[in-house]
């Protein structure tokens, strides 16, 4: 018998288009998911404006949800955090503020929709003893770079926090303050406020400003896991002005537009993965600097798992604390039944300590 043939290998410029192709395939596949998230926002919105009318009747409704949030949320709320939100968190919505004003439901294309996986989420709280503010907002623009990067950027939000109640000791200052520097110093030195920083030839780099110094020492001194959550109010992410943003989704729907032609796409149309020095030196300032690492996903997590699913969450945390109820209940049988059976139990013998559950959770009629 004979040996069994190798199929024919592609050649260099057929696999080429071919993976040009699969590539193009996905953005489709993101287009689509884009374009759903926009409409489902659109659909929602007037049944949120209801709950947003239902909820101050309902006592600590949103700390009540965030007890019961995702891993990706749960694991950045202290107890510090807890009192907080228990005490003072009146209401959170989320705004999707790059869809345009005119956008419906039934409209088509994700064209339509403008730049639906930008958020702003707005917290609401009432008078507290940790902070003056009576709302604090955090947007996220979803952003396009010249290097490839795709995904969402914010800026830090200072938090006014009352003498010796910084929950977050001074991390988000730091952040706010070394980001008005870097600001001012590349708009100083001639350079666009993009992606890299970038300067006039010469000039200190902003890895060497005194602010860069200070935030990565405290950041490299902080232990992962234990930051509180008002520290995500500091993130910041990438550097992207809406300018670069602009001329990296033009380049990108030029690329798309040629595959879709099935043109080849030549070495200036793919993208380059190499970065300049300028561009390394900027990607070590906002990692280095990053007092909340996780802060994407953190902020996406409450637009599209909490915020949309507030009454399963805050259902699931009325069960459970129906089911603890229940266990104290079975707990103080249990003890009535071995004294009963035990008389020779001195009579002054203690009771077993009963828990309390929260009183800040309201009964179901």
């Amino acid at each position: 018998m004979a040996p069994p043939q190798d199929k024919p290998a592609m050649d260099e410029a057929e696999e080429k288009i071919t993976y040009e192709r699969l590539s193009e395939l996905e953005c489709m596949f993101d287009d689509v998911d884009t374009e759903m998230l926009a409409k489902q926002y659109l659909l929602a919105t007037p049944v949120h404006k209801k709950l947003a009318a239902i909820v101050p009747k309902i006592p600590a409704f949103w700390a009540l949800v965030f007890e019961q949030s995702p891993p990706e949320i749960d694991t950045y709320i202290q107890p510090s955090d807890s009192a907080v939100l228990a005490a003072a968190l009146k209401s959170i919505h989320v705004e999707r503020f790059e869809i345009p004003a005119t956008a419906k439901p039934t409209d088509t294309g994700v064209q339509a929709f403008g730049e639906p996986r930008s958020f702003k989420i707005t917290f609401t709280f009432g008078e507290n003893e940790w902070f003056s503010d009576t709302t604090l907002e955090k947007k996220f623009y979803y952003r396009y770079a010249k290097d490839g990067f795709q995904g969402h950027i914010s800026e830090p939000v200072k938090i006014n926090w009352k003498p010796g109640k910084d929950l977050t000791d001074g991390m988000t200052d730091l952040a706010g303050k070394f980001y008005a520097a870097q600001l001012k110093h590349v708009q100083a030195n001639g350079g666009k406020w993009g992606v890299y920083g970038k300067t006039k030839k010469n000039a200190l780099p902003t890895i060497e400003l005194p602010e860069f110094e200070e935030i990565k020492k405290r950041v490299d001194d902080s232990t992962e896991g234990s930051q509180s959550f008002f520290t995500w109010f500091g993130y910041r992410g990438k550097f992207i002005s809406e300018e670069e943003n602009k001329a990296a989704r033009a380049e990108e729907a030029e690329r798309r537009a040629k595959v879709q032609r099935g043109e080849p796409l030549d070495d200036s149309d793919e993208e380059d993965d190499e970065m300049d020095e300028d561009g390394d030196e900027f990607d070590m300032d906002y990692a280095d600097s990053e007092v909340f690492f996780n802060g994407e996903d953190f902020g996406v997590c409450i637009a599209e798992e909490l915020w949309p699913n507030a009454i399963q969450l805050f259902m699931q945390a009325q069960e459970a604390d129906d089911l603890s109820e229940a266990d104290f209940e079975d707990e103080d049988m249990d003890d009535m039944m071995e004294e009963d059976d035990d008389e020779d139990d001195d009579d002054d013998e203690e009771e077993a300590p009963k828990a309390k559950a929260k009183a800040s959770k309201p009964k179901r009629k």
